[in-house]
């Protein structure tokens, strides 16, 4: 973040000779009393801070003799370098083009109003310096009515009619990108994520779509995303979304048309969503498959998460560990339910959806900081391993006391931000605003997208399609959600043009 115009007139004041400046008595009256400019300024919000950063890179001062007599010859002398260059390595220049990788993060139960409350206030400080910094950009939520909020997919009561917010649904809108009346997940029951095994053959999630491509997706997650244990027996019974989706025909198909790698040997896809073990590693469309703990008062999910992380990405600054070398995921999926779990649990009264929620605020503040670790991995990647990386942060539902279901703009705010690590000499490209209205049903394009895949895949032969894709495209139509952000794919990513340039 750059130093505000106060902070440098202050500070050239100080040093115009070279030497400290000596405290008058009149400082010192300033100091206590104040200036005479006593009106408030208006703190800015940080979508305004971008756009301010991009319009100040944006202009150009004309005329000056530096820019007239030595900048033509700098730019004689970079063309004869490039030639040379190009001449020497034998036209290899196309090894410069980074690899597309995406990161998912789902933060279950997150309030579109109460994140944007916590953003401008610097209470996601890892989120917010992202943002700053990688210029991103995100769905900003000034109240309940505000139209750039984004929200989440509803499904419909079958026998009432009426419109309702299901944790499942949020989840499979999300990974899908398509909406509950065509993914069919209405509730958190094992029928409805039974039904996502069939509706899957037509609109797979993200990451079977990364897996049927020749990629690998990784997920680390709690119940609902994965199978997971039940509280209560500590049996393995609560289904999950993604292995729900290996019970599926389409599921197997595609984990029979992929690489051997990409899918586990002892995986078997006809099972039925909670018969697959929630210790296994591997899936039809993970090729890391991580249940975190839900327990969640001790610490022990953060200290798993931690741990993981470095499994999955190697020490930070250790080039040469072997997990570090032997990465090759194309999409990460890290799924954060603490703020839903503990929001729904009798036993923490004080934890509330409501924004005065000290309790809620301190959990998101410590969803932020796991957030942070991966941001830091995807930061050192991006500059020394030539990826070009893509975060998607989203919610499946908002809420309102210690519930959530029916309450209408409650419920149905979330959080949707994104930002960009790439291999260009800024570490970042620039972002198009959002295109209103946003939906969590924009995650799953926006990186289909990004990583070159269908159904918008812009160029098949970059993205590692084949034909044999393009023959399925009929079935897979587009998507209820949009890409949102970016343009371009992650191989050769490019700045958006601004309005007006």
């Amino acid at each position: 973040m750059r130093l505000g115009k106060e902070q440098l007139e202050r500070s050239d004041a100080a040093s115009s000779d070279g030497r400290p400046r000596p405290v008058s008595a009149a400082d010192l009256l300033v100091r206590l009393v104040g200036t005479s400019e006593a009106a408030p300024t208006k703190r800015r919000t940080v979508q305004e801070i971008v756009d301010e950063q991009d319009a100040d890179a944006d202009v150009v001062q004309a005329g000056r003799c530096c820019t007239v007599v030595f900048l033509p010859l700098f730019l004689a002398a970079l063309l004869l370098g490039a030639l040379l260059g190009v001449g020497l390595t034998s036209g290899r220049g196309q090894d410069l083009k980074g690899v597309p990788r995406a990161v998912l993060f789902i933060v279950e139960g997150f309030k579109g109003r109460t994140f944007d409350e916590l953003l401008e206030g610097q209470r996601l400080p890892h989120i917010r310096r992202m943002l700053l910094q990688q210029h991103g950009v995100y769905a900003a939520c000034a109240s309940l009515r505000d139209a750039r909020c984004a929200r989440a997919a509803l499904a419909v009561d079958e026998a009432t009619g009426e419109p309702f917010v299901s944790a499942g649904a949020g989840l499979a809108s999300i990974l899908t990108g398509v909406s509950p009346r065509r993914h069919r997940v209405l509730n958190d029951s094992r029928a409805s994520y039974g039904a996502f095994a069939a509706t899957s053959l037509q609109f797979p999630s993200v990451a079977l779509r990364v897996t049927r491509a020749g990629g690998r997706a990784a997920a680390i997650g709690g119940p609902r995303l994965l199978n997971g244990l039940n509280a209560s027996t500590g049996q393995c019974s609560v289904p999950g979304l993604l292995d729900a989706e290996c019970a599926g025909a389409g599921a197997a198909a595609a984990a029979a048309a992929a690489p051997a790698p990409a899918r586990a040997p002892d995986a078997t896809a006809g099972d039925a969503p909670p018969a697959m073990s929630c210790l296994h590693q591997r899936s039809c469309n993970l090729f890391r498959r991580v249940l975190t703990l839900t327990s969640g008062r001790g610490g022990s999910e953060e200290r798993q998460f931690t741990h993981e992380l470095t499994e999955l990405f190697g020490a930070p600054g250790d080039e040469g560990q072997e997990a570090g070398n032997s990465f090759d995921n194309s999409l990460l999926i890290f799924n954060f339910n603490a703020l839903a779990l503990r929001a729904g649990d009798p036993a923490l009264p004080d934890f509330t959806y409501e924004p005065g929620s000290l309790e809620y605020a301190a959990q998101a503040f410590l969803t932020d900081s796991l957030i942070g670790q991966v941001l830091a991995l995807v930061q050192q990647r991006a500059r020394f391993r030539k990826e070009n990386w893509l975060v998607v942060g989203t919610s499946n539902h908002g809420g309102a006391g210690k519930s959530f279901g029916r309450f209408g703009d409650e419920d149905e705010l979330v959080p949707f931000f994104l930002a960009t690590y790439t291999t260009n000499s800024r570490g970042y490209r620039r972002l198009r605003p959002l295109t209103q209205p946003v939906t969590h049903l924009d995650a799953a394009p926006t990186i289909l997208q990004w990583l070159g895949l269908a159904p918008y895949a812009a160029d098949t032969t970059a993205a590692g399609t084949t034909d044999d894709d393009d023959a399925s495209a009929p079935q897979e139509t587009r998507l209820d959600g949009v890409p949102q952000g970016v343009c371009g794919s992650g191989f050769s990513p490019k700045d958006c043009v601004a309005e007006g340039q």
